[in-house]
């Protein structure tokens, strides 16, 4: 009888002790089998859904050959026939990418850019700031999954962040992001609900009251965020804002182009099919007549677009003469 307890006694620890070892396993198992289940069905992770940050000001792009043409010279294999995701919805990719920052003075597009970017390739973007609920916080070891990183600072500070291995530079007509990023500023970004500072309209008043001082200061900011990208050593695609509105197709070619990753299969036709993102702000007729910078503005701002338009030639070697449209 004692026997037989101490038979049942082993046995039972026997089965204990097989199960710790197996248990571990068996999740390792399952979480596998649960990851691929995520990337075939293409779920809801981690929301990148950008989109526009103004209206759409459709500008003649005078700086760019035919579409035609370009299509020939691409090396993007676009896969035009697979089905779309549901539109910037993105997973992690599953090979290290180079860091690549997407640089912009705040109000030139960054959201929607990454709207099209995930859309277009199925890849997850990033951010450096922590505190966006939509985004993807960026870490130096999560930088290489992510296809692109939202950043508003410089170079310098960037890298603070994230490793820049090289960049994507959104330049916007700096009279329209100025506009842009004056109405997003009207909402407090403490606000649980902040993301609709992507969508803000500011009020009469608030354009009476502190306008033309706020225009001051972000003129040299808009200059200098530009010139610090043009001037960084890391290899530099410039990505204009309204080349981008009016031949999207071809400018996020360029964009796959540069980026030169084989793992990516881009799907553009559903970047050009979802092209409208959740923050695409309606600005009122009315602030047209409110949103008037002064002739020494003006001056100043002509000047930093010239500097801007030469920098960014020195840089890349392309022709930026469509900026001339912007001046005022």
């Amino acid at each position: 009888m004692a026997f037989s307890r101490k038979v049942r006694w082993v046995w039972t620890c026997f089965n204990v002790l097989m199960t710790l070892l197996l248990f571990p396993m068996l999740l390792v198992m399952w979480n596998d089998y649960c990851s691929a289940s995520q990337n075939v069905l293409n779920p809801r992770l981690p929301r990148n859904t950008p989109g526009h940050e103004d209206n759409h000001h459709v500008e003649h792009n005078g700086d760019h050959d035919n579409d035609d043409d370009h299509d020939k010279d691409s090396k993007v294999v676009v896969a035009e026939k697979t089905p779309c995701p549901l539109p910037g919805a993105g997973t992690f990719s599953s090979v290290r990418l180079r860091s690549t920052a997407l640089a912009s003075y705040q109000g030139s597009g960054n959201t929607w850019a990454r709207h099209l970017l995930t859309t277009a390739t199925g890849i997850l973007t990033g951010t450096v700031y922590p505190n966006e609920t939509r985004e993807v916080p960026a870490t130096m070891t999560r930088a290489p999954r992510l296809l692109v990183i939202k950043t508003h600072m410089n170079p310098k500070e960037s890298r603070r962040h994230f490793p820049v291995d090289r960049g994507i530079l959104i330049v916007r007509n700096p009279y329209e992001a100025i506009l842009s990023e004056f109405n997003r500023g009207g909402v407090n970004p403490d606000d649980e609900h902040a993301d609709k500072r992507h969508v803000a309209v500011r009020r009469p008043e608030d354009f009476r009251r502190g306008w033309s001082r706020y225009v001051e200061g972000q003129m040299s900011m808009w200059l200098k965020f530009n010139w610090y990208w043009a001037k960084d050593g890391a290899p530099l695609h410039v990505l204009v804002y309204h080349r981008l509105v009016e031949h999207t197709d071809r400018e996020l070619r360029e964009v796959l182009h540069f980026l030169n990753e084989s793992s990516i299969r881009p799907t553009l036709h559903c970047a050009t099919r979802h092209s409208e993102g959740w923050a695409h702000r309606k600005k009122p007729e009315w602030q047209k007549e409110l949103a008037v910078f002064n002739s020494s503005q003006r001056t100043f701002l002509n000047v930093a677009i010239d500097r801007i338009r030469h920098a960014l030639h020195a840089k890349t070697g392309h022709n930026f003469d469509d900026f001339e449209r912007w001046k005022r």
